[in-house]
């Protein structure tokens, strides 16, 4: 998952719950690899596994992935609109008799609150597939030869 630090207009996918840059200036240093991730795909194909129980841990981990980068998506947003926020708010200290960055700034706010719930169902989105993976994991680790 790579995210990009933003000095452009973002471009947003609502359906697919990603985003990106019109310009990616410059790329932040990866995060920390998820060890949900590692284990099936370093761990897992070691094993021999049932291939419908394969194709539902497939599915959840599709699922599981696209949520964290949805989440991160997200939260990289939040921090662009706090970021703007923060700049409204001086501007309106500067001139408070302002309307227009009043409007801005209640905008901004409800930017921000829309995000956070976007954020909260893909975060619940990530724990139903984190669960099934779970199991998948218990499972594998107890039930399948190597």
């Amino acid at each position: 998952l790579k995210l990009f630090k933003n000095t452009d207009t973002i471009i947003v996918d609502e359906k697919m719950g990603s985003c990106c840059t019109k310009q990616q200036v410059e790329e932040e240093p990866p995060a920390e690899p998820d060890p949900v991730v590692i284990f099936f795909q370093n761990e897992y194909p070691k094993y021999i596994v049932d291939p419908d129980r394969d194709q539902a841990m497939q599915q959840a981990l599709l699922s599981y992935c696209n949520a964290l980068q949805a989440i991160d998506c997200h939260n990289e947003m939040i921090a662009y609109h706090v970021t703007d926020l923060q700049q409204l708010k001086r501007a309106k200290a500067q001139d408070p008799r302002t309307g227009e960055v009043a409007a801005k700034i209640a905008h901004c706010k409800l930017d921000i609150g829309e995000r956070r719930s976007q954020r909260n169902v893909k975060q619940r989105q990530q724990n139903e597939a984190l669960q099934v993976l779970r199991e998948t994991m218990e499972y594998t680790q107890t039930q399948c030869p190597m």
